[in-house]
C-alpha cells in the first residue's frame, strides 16, 4: 500500500512538470518575508509636470522680484533751465531735500546756516545734495527759476543743484510730507533714509537746533564708514508740500 501511494506522488510530480510552458522555471519564493519589491518610477505625467514648471516660474518670480526701497527714477528741470535725471547719477550717493523758502521750518535751518553747512559737508565727500522745490504754481510760496537763483545766491545755498517740481509727480512718488524731508539714496539706487531733518520739531532757536539728533549726519556718517544705516524711517515735520490740488472729477446729476 505504501508503495502504491508512492508511485501515485511521483505521477503527480511528473504531470506538474509537464504542465509547465517550455523554458519556464518555478519562481523561488523570496527570502525575506517582509521584504517588497519596489515599485518602479513611473515618468511624470502632463499634470506633474505643469505643477512643477509652474513652481520653477513661482520660484523664478521671486528671486527678481523688485525691490520695494529701490528709489523712483526721475527727470526734473533745474533752476539753470538743464534737465537733472536720477539715473545718471547712480553710483553716489544722493541726498534729496524737499523745501519750501517760505516754510517756517525750513527757514530756521537756513537762517543759522545749518541747512548750508551739512550740505557742504556732504557734497566734499562726493555725494550729491539734491534740493527740490514741489510747491504748484498757484502758491504764495511758489518762486520761479529765476528767483530760485536769487534765494541760491542770497542764502549761500551748497545743494549740487536745485530742480522744481511745479505739477508734484515727483514729490508724490516719494510720498513727500512736508518741508523739510531728507530722502537718502545709496550708490545702488536703494533708498536708506526717509524722513525728517532731525528730532526737534519744536527748536527754533539755534542752540536748541545744534543741540538736536540729526538724522542726516547720523545716516550719512554710518552708511560712508560702510556701516548699516541705523535709521531707515522716521516721521517727517514742517510746513506740508504745497503740492498743486488734483482735479476732481463732477458727479453728474441723475434726471428722473
Amino acid at each position: 500500500m505504501k508503495r502504491l501511494i508512492d508511485h501515485a506522488a511521483a505521477l503527480v510530480a511528473l504531470l506538474a512538470l509537464v504542465a509547465l510552458p517550455a523554458g519556464a522555471e518555478e519562481t523561488p519564493a523570496p527570502t525575506d518575508p517582509q521584504a517588497t519589491p519596489k515599485a518602479e518610477k513611473k515618468p511624470a505625467g502632463k499634470a506633474e509636470k505643469k505643477a512643477d514648471d509652474k513652481k520653477a516660474k513661482s520660484k523664478k518670480k521671486e528671486s527678481v522680484r523688485p525691490n520695494p526701497n529701490r528709489a523712483p527714477l526721475f527727470t526734473l528741470g533745474a533752476t539753470d533751465k538743464t534737465n537733472w535725471a536720477l539715473k545718471d547719477h547712480l553710483g553716489k550717493w544722493i541726498l534729496l531735500e524737499w523745501t519750501n523758502p517760505g516754510c517756517p521750518f525750513v527757514k530756521k535751518h537756513y537762517r543759522i546756516g545749518h541747512m548750508q553747512a551739512l550740505q557742504k559737508a556732504y557734497t566734499d565727500k562726493g555725494a550729491l545734495w539734491v534740493t527740490i522745490c514741489s510747491t504748484n504754481p498757484n502758491h504764495r510760496d511758489f518762486r520761479t527759476a529765476e528767483q530760485w537763483q536769487k534765494i541760491a545766491k542770497d542764502q549761500g545755498l551748497a545743494s549740487s543743484v536745485v530742480l522744481l517740481d511745479a505739477d508734484g509727480k515727483v514729490g508724490r512718488l516719494y510720498e513727500a510730507r512736508t518741508t523739510p524731508q531728507i530722502c537718502i539714496i545709496n550708490p545702488q539706487g536703494i533708498r536708506v533714509y526717509d524722513g525728517a531733518f532731525d528730532d526737534a520739531p519744536r527748536a527754533f532757536a539755534k542752540e536748541a537746533i545744534m543741540a538736536a539728533k540729526n538724522y542726516v549726519t547720523w545716516v550719512m556718517d554710518a552708511v560712508l564708514a560702510k556701516k548699516a544705516s541705523p535709521l531707515r524711517r522716521s516721521k517727517p515735520y514742517g510746513c506740508s508740500v504745497k503740492y498743486q490740488k488734483k482735479n476732481k472729477k463732477k458727479r453728474r446729476k441723475s434726471v428722473n
